[in-house]
């Protein structure tokens, strides 16, 4: 995923990777009649009050209007530095100020590991979208990554034959993005709590959520089609200026602020190779995910992948597809301008050439031969 923060934040989504740019609602000197986010100004508190928080929080199509604010609750004020002016509402002996609030605009690529098509939308039978053993999912406010263990595809015995490995991954992701819209719907309880939302809880609810329907499909069908399989997982989440990330396994991201990388996960692993999973046999769980949260600002980018991505590009070969694609180009407000679709097909293309190449060095070669492995090549 690559993203971009302030007026834009972009995440990309390639060879399982997300693009994205991420826009403040609110930059306008105008004093709004209506107010897009709204949180206390009391010390170390950033919450609205779940009742204020569904008559006035979010512009999403599934919500109801926002309410109007009267205008004499309305003081302008500027943010420290030359910030753009933002409204102060007072309420009583509780005074509330509009925090800056982005979105994610997402672009992304993903080509399965036996074969060069370019994928870049679903297939229609799911939210998420499917690329080999890659699944991913992007929204306003979120995306996320899985990446089904390809050994199952081998499995056989009691009868099960060569199980879909993609399966479970795809089906996580879809749940994923079914949860996370809950947070958008005012007719759910999630609604109310929409700024606390802890991607960890996500991936537990989307788990549990996908190995139920996986439990009512395994005694609807033959013994031949059992869905079995495990898979990775990572989600990252974006509330006001924090992204919020829950990893399990060895999928990646990475936060590139003004052509530096400032942030970058380490893959979770048993051992060389063998990455925390969720599924079949498997005794990792959500709780087990690590968790992050990352202070983003305006014109951070976010590169977000699958191993496909963290096994093949060094970070400086991250860095290298970002410059290129920002070429330069600046918008009036000094954000970086990206097209997250052409920076997540370009690590895409580059990840995918690297896999193929017997000769070059790769971070997955690095990591095998520190743990005195004969590697040579991408993977």
């Amino acid at each position: 995923c690559i993203g971009s923060l302030g007026t834009s934040l972009n995440t990309t989504h390639n060879y399982t990777t997300q693009g994205v740019n991420s826009f403040p609602k609110n930059t306008s000197p105008h004093i709004p009649t209506t107010v897009p986010s709204v949180s206390h100004t009391f010390p170390s508190s950033r919450l609205v009050s779940a009742s204020l928080k569904r008559t006035i929080h979010s512009s999403s199509a599934h919500r109801k209007p926002h309410s109007t604010v009267p205008s004499h609750f309305l003081e302008v004020v500027r943010e420290p530095s030359t910030g753009p002016l933002i409204p102060e509402i007072s309420c009583g002996y509780q005074s509330f100020v509009a925090h800056r609030s982005y979105t994610l605009v997402s672009g992304a690529a993903g080509i399965p590991k036996q074969s060069s098509q370019l994928i870049t939308i679903s297939d229609g039978k799911y939210l998420s979208v499917g690329c080999g053993e890659d699944n991913w999912f992007t929204r306003h406010d979120s995306l996320g990554v899985a990446d089904g263990v390809s050994a199952w595809g081998k499995h056989e015995s009691r009868g099960e034959t060569r199980p879909d490995p993609a399966l479970l991954s795809r089906k996580l992701m879809h749940s994923a993005y079914v949860e996370l819209e809950k947070y958008d719907n005012p007719e759910k309880d999630s609604h109310y709590v929409y700024d606390t939302v802890d991607p960890k809880q996500v991936l537990q609810k989307s788990y549990e959520q996908t190995m139920r329907q996986c439990a009512l499909e395994n005694q609807a069908i033959v013994m031949e089609q059992r869905i079995v399989g495990s898979t990775t997982a990572l989600i990252a989440v974006l509330r006001n200026d924090e992204l919020r990330i829950a990893n399990l396994g060895d999928c990646g991201i990475c936060i590139i602020r003004n052509q530096n990388i400032i942030f970058r996960n380490e893959e979770q692993t048993h051992s060389f190779n063998y990455p925390f999973q969720l599924g079949t046999g498997s005794s990792d769980a959500p709780r087990d995910a690590q968790v992050f949260v990352v202070k983003v600002v305006r014109g951070d980018i976010v590169v977000v992948g699958s191993d496909g991505i963290f096994d093949n590009l060094f970070d400086e070969d991250i860095v290298e597809e970002v410059k290129r694609s920002v070429n330069g180009k600046r918008n009036s407000t000094t954000s970086t301008i990206i097209n997250p679709q052409v920076l997540a097909e370009s690590l895409a293309f580059r990840a995918k050439g690297t896999s193929q190449d017997l000769e070059c060095s790769s971070p997955f070669e690095s990591r095998a031969s520190r743990e005195a492995f004969y590697y040579t090549g991408g993977k």
